[in-house]
């Protein structure tokens, strides 16, 4: 999609008129708009420094986004879908964010020091169709928090990656590992790095389309609120 510039006239939703102005309105863009614009205005300029001293362009954004979003399409994530992310600050944990922001897929914030009791609440609580989170950091495997949810994930027969089939979290079909090692530690599940390549969707998925209004995201502010 273009970059193009939507006005909300007054008549049509009063809380975004912010004068009495009749030729001046309150402008909109969705995320992928927005995402396209400051990449094309400045494509060279730092956007994100990541702790390590790593730096993203608003143009490197923009591109790793598309990527991305792309790829999820072509995985099957639709318009309101909900997909958690349990990984703590990185660069792929932001691209993430804005990949799915861009196509109307609903991001669901969680901590990844969660206990096992509280991911299984939220997962379900949000219907969440697709998981974020590392296979192992510091010594701690995050996977074996789903074994534990789900004692049937080691199952061949349910853990096809794109397609789990998990009894207890029924609508989760995806889980996207951030690994060190580039490789995901468990077949059923995506590595990162596979939705950051651009051979995985061999062509282009019609967007859905996004308004300002659609959901973004969802924060809880304790596990159960």
């Amino acid at each position: 999609p273009k970059p193009t510039d939507r006005v909300i006239h007054v008549d049509e939703k009063l809380s975004y008129a912010h004068s009495t102005s009749t030729e001046k309105h309150y402008i909109i863009s969705n995320t992928n708009e927005m995402l396209d614009e400051m990449a094309a205005k400045y494509p060279n300029q730092t956007c994100f420094i990541f702790a390590n001293n790593q730096k993203l362009t608003f143009g490197d954004v923009r591109n790793r986004t598309r990527i991305i979003a792309q790829n999820l399409l072509h995985m099957g994530f639709k318009k309101g879908d909900f997909l958690g992310i349990a990984v703590d600050n990185s660069y792929q944990t932001v691209i993430l964010f804005l990949a799915c922001a861009s196509i109307g897929v609903v991001s669901v914030l969680l901590n990844e020091k969660y206990k096992v009791f509280e991911f299984e609440h939220l997962l379900k609580k949000t219907n969440a169709k697709g998981l974020f989170i590392r296979d192992e950091k510091d010594g701690k495997n995050y996977l074996d928090i789903i074994r534990k949810i789900c004692p049937d994930f080691d199952d061949e027969a349910n853990n096809v990656k794109g397609d789990l089939k998990l009894a207890n979290l029924p609508e989760l079909r995806h889980i996207i590992t951030l690994s060190a090692s580039g490789k995901s530690s468990f077949a059923g599940c995506w590595n990162f790095d596979e939705l950051h390549d651009n051979r995985m969707s061999q062509s282009d998925h019609e967007w859905p389309n996004v308004d300002m209004d659609d959901k973004l995201m969802i924060v809880f502010t304790v596990c159960f609120t």
